[in-house]
């Protein structure tokens, strides 16, 4: 008798196997860490159908086209084995960019000592958007030092929106 279940599935010796997101994600986190690299972010499109993947990967050093490249070919190596052919679904691997969102503690702890701008839901001294160097992530806490020298204190539950900013030089680049 067959089993309609949510989900890909797939036969294997007569049995159902199923998948979930969660699946792929830690199978991705897995190899990019035997890679010395870190899943930074995960975007599936249209589970379980999935119509598109970008993965973006996270690493201390620089992440070049050539490593994208070879990382592209591996991850639809491994998406395979959830049944997921080749041509059936769009793969963009990708780094996060210079300015990265910052969704997540763990995107936070990777940008310490990094100029970051914060928008809040609930004001802070009467700012909803805040810059500046952050300094350090203590229990739910980060602390900025903003362009005014002062120490600012963010709870992460009142973070809006983040992200890493650049900051803007004043030097002309000679080529």
């Amino acid at each position: 008798m067959f089993k309609w279940v949510a989900g890909p599935t797939f036969l294997m010796n007569g049995a159902i196997m199923k998948f979930s997101e969660i699946d792929i994600r830690n199978s991705l986190s897995s190899f990019l860490h035997d890679e010395s690299l870190e899943l930074y972010d995960l975007n599936i499109v249209d589970f379980p159908i999935i119509s598109k993947i970008e993965v973006y990967v996270y690493s201390k050093n620089s992440v070049g086209y050539k490593i994208i490249e070879r990382l592209n070919f591996q991850i639809q190596s491994l998406l395979q084995d959830f049944n997921f052919e080749r041509g059936t679904y769009e793969l963009i691997v990708s780094s996060p960019g210079i300015e990265r969102k910052l969704k997540s503690m763990r995107h936070f702890e990777l940008a310490l000592g990094e100029f970051i701008s914060v928008k809040v839901i609930d004001d802070i001294s009467g700012k909803y958007i805040l810059k500046g160097v952050l300094n350090d992530i203590h229990d739910e806490t980060l602390n900025l030092t903003s362009l005014d020298n002062e120490s600012v204190n963010i709870n992460i539950h009142n973070v809006k929106k983040a992200r890493v900013k650049l900051i803007k030089s004043t030097e002309k680049v000679n080529i």
